[in-house]
Protein backbone atom coordinates (compact mmCIF):
# COMPACT_ATOMS: atom_id res chain seq x y z
CA UNK A 1 0.00 0.00 0.00
CA UNK A 2 0.95 3.21 -0.58
CA UNK A 3 -0.02 7.22 0.38
CA UNK A 4 1.35 8.92 -2.37
CA UNK A 5 -1.24 10.80 -4.42
CA UNK A 6 -2.40 9.21 -7.64
CA UNK A 7 -2.15 10.94 -10.97
CA UNK A 8 -2.41 8.21 -13.12
CA UNK A 9 -4.20 5.11 -13.53
CA UNK A 10 -2.95 2.41 -11.01
CA UNK A 11 -1.13 -0.81 -12.68
CA UNK A 12 -2.46 -3.86 -10.76
CA UNK A 13 -0.93 -7.07 -11.23
CA UNK A 14 -2.98 -10.48 -10.66
CA UNK A 15 -0.96 -13.98 -10.51
CA UNK A 16 -3.17 -16.83 -10.98
CA UNK A 17 -5.98 -17.00 -13.83
CA UNK A 18 -8.05 -20.03 -11.27
CA UNK A 19 -11.46 -18.74 -10.64
CA UNK A 20 -9.88 -16.59 -7.98
CA UNK A 21 -7.71 -14.93 -9.82
CA UNK A 22 -9.90 -14.11 -12.25
CA UNK A 23 -12.83 -12.77 -10.15
CA UNK A 24 -10.29 -10.45 -8.51
CA UNK A 25 -9.11 -9.48 -12.30
CA UNK A 26 -12.14 -8.74 -13.47
CA UNK A 27 -13.71 -6.67 -10.48
CA UNK A 28 -10.46 -4.41 -10.72
CA UNK A 29 -10.56 -4.25 -13.91
CA UNK A 30 -14.09 -2.74 -14.29
CA UNK A 31 -13.94 -0.37 -11.27
CA UNK A 32 -11.05 1.07 -13.97
CA UNK A 33 -7.53 -0.09 -12.72
CA UNK A 34 -5.16 -1.35 -15.16
CA UNK A 35 -5.13 -4.89 -14.61
CA UNK A 36 -2.29 -7.35 -16.20
CA UNK A 37 -3.02 -11.45 -15.40
CA UNK A 38 -0.39 -13.86 -15.56
CA UNK A 39 -1.20 -17.36 -16.14
CA UNK A 40 1.69 -19.66 -16.46
CA UNK A 41 -0.86 -22.12 -18.55
CA UNK A 42 -1.64 -21.31 -22.09
CA UNK A 43 -5.46 -21.21 -20.92
CA UNK A 44 -7.44 -19.85 -18.09
CA UNK A 45 -9.98 -21.33 -15.13
CA UNK A 46 -6.84 -22.91 -12.99
CA UNK A 47 -8.62 -26.39 -11.94
CA UNK A 48 -11.78 -25.55 -13.40
CA UNK A 49 -10.51 -26.53 -16.77
CA UNK A 50 -11.04 -28.81 -19.49
CA UNK A 51 -8.56 -30.60 -21.86
CA UNK A 52 -8.98 -32.82 -25.29
CA UNK A 53 -8.82 -36.60 -24.42
CA UNK A 54 -6.19 -38.00 -26.66
CA UNK A 55 -8.27 -41.13 -27.48
CA UNK A 56 -11.61 -39.82 -28.21
CA UNK A 57 -10.86 -36.37 -29.05
CA UNK A 58 -13.79 -35.32 -26.40
CA UNK A 59 -13.00 -32.42 -24.53
CA UNK A 60 -13.52 -33.22 -20.78
CA UNK A 61 -13.39 -31.41 -17.50
CA UNK A 62 -10.55 -32.49 -15.03
CA UNK A 63 -12.59 -32.76 -12.77
CA UNK A 64 -16.64 -32.02 -12.01
CA UNK A 65 -17.74 -28.76 -10.82
CA UNK A 66 -21.13 -27.98 -9.12
CA UNK A 67 -22.47 -25.03 -7.39
CA UNK A 68 -25.38 -24.01 -5.33
CA UNK A 69 -28.27 -21.52 -5.06
CA UNK A 70 -26.43 -20.08 -2.24
CA UNK A 71 -22.86 -19.41 -4.00
CA UNK A 72 -24.21 -15.39 -4.50
CA UNK A 73 -20.86 -14.31 -5.42
CA UNK A 74 -19.79 -16.86 -8.02
CA UNK A 75 -23.45 -16.86 -9.81
CA UNK A 76 -22.71 -13.17 -10.15
CA UNK A 77 -19.48 -13.42 -11.52
CA UNK A 78 -21.32 -15.52 -14.04
CA UNK A 79 -24.17 -13.31 -14.56
CA UNK A 80 -20.92 -10.20 -15.18
CA UNK A 81 -19.38 -12.33 -17.69
CA UNK A 82 -22.74 -13.31 -19.61
CA UNK A 83 -22.23 -16.98 -19.02
CA UNK A 84 -25.08 -17.80 -16.37
CA UNK A 85 -27.15 -19.26 -18.91
CA UNK A 86 -24.03 -21.78 -19.37
CA UNK A 87 -25.55 -23.43 -15.69
CA UNK A 88 -28.16 -25.62 -15.13
CA UNK A 89 -29.99 -25.79 -12.53
CA UNK A 90 -31.94 -28.76 -10.32
CA UNK A 91 -34.01 -28.46 -7.52
CA UNK A 92 -33.37 -32.40 -6.74
CA UNK A 93 -30.73 -35.20 -5.94
CA UNK A 94 -31.53 -38.51 -6.58
CA UNK A 95 -29.86 -40.89 -3.66
CA UNK A 96 -28.97 -44.60 -5.59
CA UNK A 97 -28.54 -47.41 -3.26
CA UNK A 98 -26.61 -50.72 -4.31
CA UNK A 99 -29.39 -52.59 -6.55
CA UNK A 100 -30.52 -49.50 -7.87
CA UNK A 101 -33.24 -48.44 -5.46
CA UNK A 102 -33.72 -44.49 -5.66
CA UNK A 103 -34.44 -42.12 -3.62
CA UNK A 104 -35.17 -37.86 -4.36
CA UNK A 105 -35.35 -35.18 -2.15
CA UNK A 106 -37.00 -31.86 -3.94
CA UNK A 107 -38.16 -29.27 -2.38
CA UNK A 108 -41.79 -28.88 -1.25
CA UNK A 109 -44.48 -26.22 -0.71
CA UNK A 110 -43.39 -25.99 3.29
CA UNK A 111 -41.36 -22.84 3.80
CA UNK A 112 -37.60 -22.94 4.89
CA UNK A 113 -36.18 -24.90 7.04
CA UNK A 114 -38.87 -27.30 6.38
CA UNK A 115 -39.00 -27.36 2.54
CA UNK A 116 -37.46 -30.85 2.45
CA UNK A 117 -39.09 -32.20 5.16
CA UNK A 118 -41.59 -34.49 2.95
CA UNK A 119 -39.10 -35.54 0.94
CA UNK A 120 -36.54 -36.81 3.07
CA UNK A 121 -39.55 -38.75 5.06
CA UNK A 122 -40.18 -40.68 2.39
CA UNK A 123 -36.56 -41.46 0.91
CA UNK A 124 -36.46 -45.07 1.47
CA UNK A 125 -32.25 -45.01 2.01
CA UNK A 126 -32.79 -43.98 5.81
CA UNK A 127 -35.33 -45.91 8.42
CA UNK A 128 -36.81 -43.98 11.14
CA UNK A 129 -34.42 -43.89 13.40
CA UNK A 130 -31.34 -42.38 10.89
CA UNK A 131 -33.83 -39.67 9.99
CA UNK A 132 -34.67 -38.79 13.35
CA UNK A 133 -31.42 -38.75 14.40
CA UNK A 134 -30.48 -36.29 11.01
CA UNK A 135 -33.42 -33.83 12.34
CA UNK A 136 -32.19 -33.66 15.69
CA UNK A 137 -28.73 -32.60 14.62
CA UNK A 138 -30.49 -30.44 12.22
CA UNK A 139 -32.21 -28.60 14.60
CA UNK A 140 -28.68 -28.13 16.75
CA UNK A 141 -27.25 -26.43 13.63
CA UNK A 142 -30.17 -24.71 12.49
CA UNK A 143 -30.17 -21.78 15.21
CA UNK A 144 -26.72 -20.80 15.47
CA UNK A 145 -23.21 -22.11 14.05
CA UNK A 146 -20.84 -23.50 16.60
CA UNK A 147 -17.98 -21.86 17.70
CA UNK A 148 -14.98 -23.65 16.38
CA UNK A 149 -13.52 -25.84 19.53
CA UNK A 150 -11.03 -28.07 17.48
CA UNK A 151 -13.70 -30.81 17.23
CA UNK A 152 -13.73 -32.80 14.36
CA UNK A 153 -17.60 -33.46 13.01
CA UNK A 154 -17.44 -36.85 12.75
CA UNK A 155 -17.12 -36.42 16.84
CA UNK A 156 -19.72 -33.95 17.27
CA UNK A 157 -22.15 -36.29 14.54
CA UNK A 158 -21.62 -39.11 16.86
CA UNK A 159 -22.39 -36.88 20.55
CA UNK A 160 -25.26 -36.13 18.77
CA UNK A 161 -26.94 -39.16 18.32
CA UNK A 162 -26.11 -40.27 14.71
CA UNK A 163 -26.02 -43.40 13.39
CA UNK A 164 -23.36 -44.95 11.51
CA UNK A 165 -26.09 -44.71 8.16
CA UNK A 166 -26.89 -41.77 8.66
CA UNK A 167 -23.02 -40.29 8.90
CA UNK A 168 -22.31 -42.52 5.50
CA UNK A 169 -25.59 -42.07 3.78
CA UNK A 170 -26.61 -38.20 4.86
CA UNK A 171 -23.61 -36.04 6.25
CA UNK A 172 -20.43 -37.53 4.66
CA UNK A 173 -22.23 -37.63 0.75
CA UNK A 174 -23.13 -33.34 1.68
CA UNK A 175 -19.63 -33.01 3.18
CA UNK A 176 -17.29 -34.83 1.38
CA UNK A 177 -18.19 -33.12 -1.83
CA UNK A 178 -18.95 -29.38 -0.45
CA UNK A 179 -15.65 -29.42 1.46
CA UNK A 180 -13.27 -32.00 -0.45
CA UNK A 181 -12.43 -33.61 3.48
CA UNK A 182 -13.78 -36.34 5.01
CA UNK A 183 -15.78 -35.96 8.33
CA UNK A 184 -13.16 -36.88 11.08
CA UNK A 185 -11.30 -33.92 9.57
CA UNK A 186 -13.79 -31.38 8.85
CA UNK A 187 -14.28 -28.48 11.84
CA UNK A 188 -17.72 -28.01 13.27
CA UNK A 189 -18.24 -24.40 12.11
CA UNK A 190 -17.35 -25.22 8.35
CA UNK A 191 -19.72 -28.49 8.35
CA UNK A 192 -22.29 -26.52 10.09
CA UNK A 193 -22.16 -23.43 7.19
CA UNK A 194 -23.01 -26.02 4.29
CA UNK A 195 -25.93 -27.76 6.01
CA UNK A 196 -27.17 -24.04 6.96
CA UNK A 197 -26.31 -22.21 3.81
CA UNK A 198 -27.39 -24.85 1.34
CA UNK A 199 -29.81 -26.93 2.95
CA UNK A 200 -31.72 -25.23 5.65
CA UNK A 201 -32.01 -21.30 4.07
CA UNK A 202 -34.11 -21.81 1.92
CA UNK A 203 -35.00 -24.14 -1.57
CA UNK A 204 -33.24 -21.45 -3.65
CA UNK A 205 -30.21 -21.69 -1.96
CA UNK A 206 -30.03 -25.47 -1.81
CA UNK A 207 -30.63 -25.93 -6.21
CA UNK A 208 -27.59 -27.35 -7.65
CA UNK A 209 -25.92 -25.98 -10.59
CA UNK A 210 -23.81 -27.55 -13.39
CA UNK A 211 -22.18 -26.03 -16.32
CA UNK A 212 -23.43 -27.09 -19.61
CA UNK A 213 -20.27 -26.64 -21.72
CA UNK A 214 -16.59 -27.42 -20.99
CA UNK A 215 -15.10 -25.28 -18.29
CA UNK A 216 -12.54 -24.03 -20.56
CA UNK A 217 -15.26 -22.49 -22.49
CA UNK A 218 -16.90 -21.33 -19.59
CA UNK A 219 -14.25 -19.35 -18.10
CA UNK A 220 -12.41 -18.24 -21.41
CA UNK A 221 -15.45 -15.74 -20.89
CA UNK A 222 -13.37 -14.27 -17.93
CA UNK A 223 -10.42 -13.69 -20.36
CA UNK A 224 -13.06 -11.77 -22.98
CA UNK A 225 -14.53 -9.59 -20.40
CA UNK A 226 -11.05 -8.11 -18.91
CA UNK A 227 -9.94 -7.47 -22.23
CA UNK A 228 -13.20 -5.96 -23.31
CA UNK A 229 -12.34 -3.52 -19.89
CA UNK A 230 -9.02 -2.78 -20.87
CA UNK A 231 -6.99 -5.44 -18.77
CA UNK A 232 -4.61 -7.41 -20.12
CA UNK A 233 -3.96 -11.53 -20.05
CA UNK A 234 -0.52 -12.89 -20.57
CA UNK A 235 -0.66 -16.85 -21.04
CA UNK A 236 2.49 -19.44 -20.10
CA UNK A 237 3.51 -16.07 -17.55
CA UNK A 238 5.44 -17.93 -14.70
CA UNK A 239 6.16 -15.22 -12.06
CA UNK A 240 9.15 -16.66 -10.33
CA UNK A 241 9.36 -14.36 -6.97
CA UNK A 242 8.09 -10.79 -6.33
CA UNK A 243 9.71 -8.21 -4.27
CA UNK A 244 7.06 -5.51 -2.83
CA UNK A 245 8.53 -2.15 -1.90
CA UNK A 246 6.89 0.80 -0.50
CA UNK A 247 5.66 2.08 -3.58
CA UNK A 248 5.66 -0.38 -5.62
CA UNK A 249 5.76 -4.50 -6.71
CA UNK A 250 8.22 -5.96 -8.50
CA UNK A 251 7.35 -9.36 -10.22
CA UNK A 252 10.20 -11.41 -11.86
CA UNK A 253 9.43 -13.80 -14.85
CA UNK A 254 11.49 -15.30 -17.20
CA UNK A 255 11.12 -12.60 -20.22
CA UNK A 256 12.16 -9.84 -17.12
CA UNK A 257 11.19 -8.34 -14.49
CA UNK A 258 7.67 -6.10 -15.05
CA UNK A 259 6.36 -3.31 -12.31
CA UNK A 260 2.85 -2.50 -10.87
CA UNK A 261 1.46 -0.25 -7.94
CA UNK A 262 -0.35 -3.44 -6.40
CA UNK A 263 -0.06 -6.81 -6.71
CA UNK A 264 -2.73 -9.98 -5.64
CA UNK A 265 -1.25 -13.63 -5.46
CA UNK A 266 -4.02 -16.06 -6.23
CA UNK A 267 -2.50 -19.16 -6.85
CA UNK A 268 -2.35 -22.02 -4.43
CA UNK A 269 -0.35 -22.38 -0.91
CA UNK A 270 2.46 -24.44 -2.60
CA UNK A 271 2.53 -21.82 -5.11
CA UNK A 272 3.00 -18.97 -3.10
CA UNK A 273 5.59 -20.85 -0.60
CA UNK A 274 8.03 -21.30 -3.78
CA UNK A 275 7.78 -17.20 -4.68
CA UNK A 276 7.71 -15.26 -1.46
CA UNK A 277 10.56 -13.11 -1.10
CA UNK A 278 13.76 -13.93 0.56
CA UNK A 279 12.85 -11.72 3.56
CA UNK A 280 12.14 -11.73 7.48
CA UNK A 281 8.30 -10.30 6.45
CA UNK A 282 8.13 -13.19 4.65
CA UNK A 283 8.25 -15.47 7.45
CA UNK A 284 5.39 -15.32 9.43
CA UNK A 285 3.38 -16.20 6.09
CA UNK A 286 6.00 -19.08 4.57
CA UNK A 287 5.67 -20.89 7.95
CA UNK A 288 1.46 -20.93 8.10
CA UNK A 289 2.05 -22.16 4.63
CA UNK A 290 4.11 -24.79 5.42
CA UNK A 291 1.41 -26.23 7.73
CA UNK A 292 -0.93 -26.60 4.75
CA UNK A 293 -1.99 -29.53 3.16
CA UNK A 294 -3.81 -30.75 -0.29
CA UNK A 295 -7.05 -32.79 -0.38
CA UNK A 296 -7.39 -34.27 -4.15
CA UNK A 297 -10.56 -35.28 -5.60
CA UNK A 298 -10.84 -37.98 -8.32
CA UNK A 299 -12.76 -37.66 -11.23
CA UNK A 300 -13.15 -40.88 -13.39
CA UNK A 301 -14.22 -40.46 -16.90
CA UNK A 302 -16.44 -43.48 -18.61
CA UNK A 303 -17.15 -44.07 -22.18
CA UNK A 304 -19.55 -46.55 -22.76
CA UNK A 305 -21.58 -47.80 -26.40
CA UNK A 306 -24.99 -47.52 -25.34
CA UNK A 307 -26.84 -45.35 -22.74
CA UNK A 308 -26.64 -46.58 -19.00
CA UNK A 309 -29.22 -44.22 -17.60
CA UNK A 310 -31.70 -41.84 -17.60
CA UNK A 311 -30.51 -40.15 -15.01
CA UNK A 312 -28.73 -36.89 -15.70
CA UNK A 313 -26.65 -36.93 -11.78
CA UNK A 314 -26.81 -39.08 -8.85
CA UNK A 315 -25.62 -39.87 -5.60
CA UNK A 316 -24.34 -43.23 -4.97
CA UNK A 317 -24.22 -44.80 -1.62
CA UNK A 318 -22.31 -46.78 -0.42
CA UNK A 319 -19.58 -46.35 -3.00
CA UNK A 320 -15.58 -45.07 -2.75
CA UNK A 321 -17.68 -43.07 -5.68
CA UNK A 322 -20.15 -40.66 -4.74
CA UNK A 323 -21.46 -38.73 -7.62
CA UNK A 324 -22.64 -39.65 -11.16
CA UNK A 325 -22.72 -37.33 -13.67
CA UNK A 326 -24.45 -38.21 -17.25
CA UNK A 327 -22.10 -35.67 -19.36
CA UNK A 328 -23.36 -36.82 -22.56
CA UNK A 329 -26.81 -35.62 -21.31
CA UNK A 330 -24.97 -32.22 -19.61
CA UNK A 331 -23.51 -31.53 -22.73
CA UNK A 332 -26.38 -32.13 -25.25
CA UNK A 333 -24.68 -35.57 -26.53
CA UNK A 334 -27.62 -37.21 -27.02
CA UNK A 335 -28.17 -40.56 -28.99
CA UNK A 336 -28.50 -38.22 -32.25
CA UNK A 337 -25.76 -35.95 -32.17
CA UNK A 338 -23.53 -39.03 -30.97
CA UNK A 339 -24.89 -42.40 -32.15
CA UNK A 340 -24.20 -45.08 -29.72
CA UNK A 341 -22.04 -43.38 -27.20
CA UNK A 342 -22.84 -42.16 -23.79
CA UNK A 343 -20.16 -40.32 -21.39
CA UNK A 344 -20.92 -40.31 -17.67
CA UNK A 345 -18.04 -38.78 -15.31
CA UNK A 346 -18.05 -40.14 -11.49
CA UNK A 347 -16.98 -38.06 -9.10
CA UNK A 348 -14.93 -39.30 -6.36
CA UNK A 349 -14.00 -37.60 -3.10
CA UNK A 350 -10.83 -38.91 -1.38
CA UNK A 351 -8.75 -38.36 1.76
CA UNK A 352 -5.19 -37.36 0.49
CA UNK A 353 -4.26 -41.14 2.60
CA UNK A 354 -6.48 -43.39 0.69
CA UNK A 355 -6.61 -44.68 -2.45
CA UNK A 356 -9.62 -46.45 -4.68
CA UNK A 357 -10.87 -49.31 -3.08
CA UNK A 358 -13.70 -50.42 -5.41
Amino acid sequence: MTTKPWTLTPKVAVVGGGLAGLAAACALAESGLQVTLFERRPYLGGRASSYQHPGTGEVVDNCQHVLLGCCTNLIQFYERLGVQDKIRWYDHMTFVEPGGRASVITPSFLPAPLHTAPAFLRAACLNLTDKIAIAAAMAALAPMSPKDTGESFLTWLRRHGQTERAIARFWKTILVSALNEDVDRVSVAYAAQVMRESFLKSAVAGRMGVPTVPLTELYNAAGDYLRDCGGEVQHRATVESFHAEFAEVKLALAGGEQVFDFAILAVPFDALSRILPETTAADPLRQVLSHLQTSPITGVHLWFDRQITDLEHAVLLDRTIQWMFHKSKLLGRDAVTVPGEAAVAALTALPSDRGLQD
